[in-house]
Formats: C-alpha cells, structure tokens, sequence
C-alpha cells in the first residue's frame, strides 16, 4: 500500500461524521484509487470534516446560555416531589440526575424561544425527528385545583369505635370553587372539621434546589412539566398542566419516554400472594437474584434505577411500614417507608470504610436524608426494581470531527 492509499485510509477510519456504510465503501475503493485520487479525496474528507466541525460549533454557542443556566439545576443537592403524586417523574429524574450524559443530553434537546418565558422540549429526547413540546414559564408556575371525594368509615381504636374521613379519589375544580370550599372548610365549627372538611390540593411543579438551596425553573423541572404536558395535556382546552392525571406510574416508564431507545427491565423482588396487591408477598428467589447482579455492576454513566417500595391494595402512600438501615453516620437504625411509592437509587456510598446501596426519597433527595443499605436490607425493604440501561453515544450528539 502507497503512503498517500496509507494516509487516506488512516484518515477514513478515523473520521467520526462517516456513517459505518460510507466509511466501508471508501475502504474498499483504497486499493483501487491513485495516489492524485486519494490525495483529492482526502482534501474532501478534511473540508467535510471542518465543515461538520463548524456546524458543531455554532450549536454549541447557540446552546451555551442554556447550558449554563441547566449547569445550576444539574449541580442541585434535592429534587423535591412537591404535592403532586407524580414519585415516578421525579424519582425517574433525580435517578438520571447522577449521569454527566444524561445532564448534558437534557441541554441538547431545550430551545430556549423567548428568554425566560417560552421554550420548547424534545421528547424522547435524542430522537432528531420527535416533535417539539411548547411549554411557558407561566403555565409551568400555574396551580391544578384539586378536591378530594371522601367517604366517613368506622375502625376500632383500643377498643374503642371510631369514624375517619376516607378518600376515595380526586377530582380536578376551578379556582373558584376552590376558594368557595376553603372558607367554607374554615368557617366550619372546629368539632366537624375533621369527618366534614374537603381535604383540597393546589398541585404545583416539582423543586429543583441547587447548592445555593436556591430554585430554578429550568433544567429538570423544566423536563417534567414538558413531559407531564405532553403526556397529560391541559385541564379543558386553556386550564393548567394536568398534573393530576399524572399521579401514579413507574420510573422506568418515564425515563423510556424521555430518553429515546432505552431499555428497561422490570424485577420483582417479591410477589403478592394469590395475585392480590396486599402487604402478604412471597420472595422471588430468582428476582432477589437478578437485583444482586444488577446492583453489583450498575454504572451511573449506562443504568439509572428506582425501587418500588411494597404496595397495598388501597393504591394509598399515606401508610408506612419500618424497615432496618444504616445512617449517615454509619449507625444502624429503623426506618419508616411509604407504601406504594417510587425511591431513587444513587448508587454506592462509603461510611467508615465500608460500602452501602445509597437511596433516596423524591420527596426529599438531599444527600442529608439520605437512606443506607446493606445488600440485604435493600432487598427486604422494596418490592421492585426499575432499572433502565441507556447507550447515551446513540443519543447525544456527535463531538466535533477531528481534522
């Protein structure tokens, strides 16, 4: 092979624009190009790539601002849930949180269109031909109006018959009626209040606090109302985000729908018995196997994962059930867990030396309330694993070519 056949096809291997079908076509015409011929084609090749590279670089100028306005909510310390039953959104994301390539995959799929009040979201994010979801600061900040239906019930306490307020489902009202039910709630006589008052919601996004414990609109919290809006759309046809329809769900069902042609992998870890939902579950002997494998080589650059906490047949969160933990100072404790809920999984945390399965709430990330487990603690505290596998070169873009 001539030197300049060698230089030319050092330089087609190497160059990152080609697709895999052009790179093979110009490796099979090396042999048979003149030396003049690959000299022309390599000229070509090279004015290709600068070209590419300029490209490149002007997207990159154009998304700058808004990477170093994400740059604050990526660096955040707490995603907080808010009011909203939406665990699986926001478990979904602070889980991704922990990824560079996830941070920077957001800031390639934002179009800031009116600065500071309009922008526009890609989702699935990384899909070049998904549409664009058109979202506005105000309509993010805008309150759903929520009731609830209730039911009063009887229970016996120390012996003792007892009526409590169930809620048996919620329902979407103007803000009108909300202030109408408000002070009615409030100028009910205190010894009704608690079998006849409307429990009442003014659902708002979820929180993104930085280092600076400050809160930003953009990056994360930005994803979400964009997700829910596209996902749930509008209460009437001009309401706010119907973020009441968004209440129940799985974190891998959310982060297959922001992240283009991942991967997900549902494991049981116990299995209600006689395929009721109740708190009597049989272990799944090849779940809990398959969760220890996943744990042991889970890398926050490809996998991103939340635990399903064990479920109840009312669907309520309200209850809570006490599981054995770590603290962050390394002691062992009890813990009380929310049935029915989505938790976040961080990833492995040292204290005193010795490792453990860092896990969070979504309604509080802080690295300060975080909850440590043994293996074996993990295991016997949820019910299920969400675990997504993301290949983040098949959806970000391309770096610059090298010339």
């Amino acid at each position: 092979m001539s030197a300049p056949t060698h230089i030319f096809v050092e330089l087609v291997r190497g160059c990152d624009f080609l697709k895999p079908q052009q790179r093979s076509k110009l490796l099979e015409l090396a042999g048979q190009l003149t030396p003049d011929g690959c000299d022309r084609i390599a000229r070509e090749i090279v004015d290709s790539a600068k070209r590419q590279r300029d490209i490149y670089q002007r997207e990159i100028s154009r998304l700058s601002a808004i990477e170093r306005r994400i740059k604050r909510d990526t660096d955040l310390i707490d995603i907080d849930q808010a009011n909203v039953g939406n665990c699986w959104v926001a478990g979904g994301i602070a889980a991704a949180a922990g990824s560079d390539a996830f941070k920077h995959l957001v800031c390639t799929n934002v179009k800031e269109i009116e600065r500071g009040k309009k922008y526009q979201v890609r989702l699935p994010m990384g899909k070049l031909d998904a549409p664009w979801t058109e979202i506005t600061v105000d309509l993010i900040n805008e309150r759903q109006y929520v009731k609830a239906n209730t039911e009063v019930k009887k229970r016996i306490v120390r012996g003792v018959e007892e009526e409590y307020l169930v809620v048996k489902n919620w329902e979407a009202i103007s803000k009108a009626d909300y202030k109408r039910i408000e002070k009615e709630n409030r100028d009910r006589p205190a010894a009704d209040r608690r079998l006849k008052n409307v429990p009442l919601r003014a659902l708002r996004p979820i929180e993104a606090k930085t280092r600076d414990n400050s809160k930003d609109l953009f990056g994360y919290v930005l994803l979400a109302e964009a997700y829910t809006l596209k996902k749930f759309g509008r209460q009437g046809a001009t309401g706010p985000i119907n973020r009441l329809g968004s209440e129940g769900g799985f974190g891998d069902q959310a982060l297959e729908e922001f992240i283009h042609g991942v991967r997900n992998n549902r494991i049981s870890i116990y299995e209600p018995r006689g395929g009721a939902e109740t708190t009597e579950t049989r272990v799944n002997a090849e779940g809990q196997r398959l969760t220890r494998a996943l744990l042991r080589n889970y890398s926050n650059g490809r996998d991103i994962v939340t635990l399903s906490s064990k479920h109840t047949a009312s669907g309520s969160d309200a209850d809570e059930y006490e599981i054995d933990y770590i603290d962050s100072t390394g002691r062992a404790g009890k813990r009380k867990i929310y049935y029915n809920h989505q938790y976040v999984y961080v990833g492995m945390a040292t204290v005193n030396g010795t490792r453990y399965h860092d896990v969070r709430n979504p309604h509080s990330t802080n690295r300060a309330d975080r909850i440590l487990f043994t293996e074996d603690q993990l295991l016997a505290a949820f019910s299920r694993v969400e675990a997504v596998r993301v290949d983040f070169t098949a959806v970000l873009p391309a770096p610059p070519a090298r010339t």
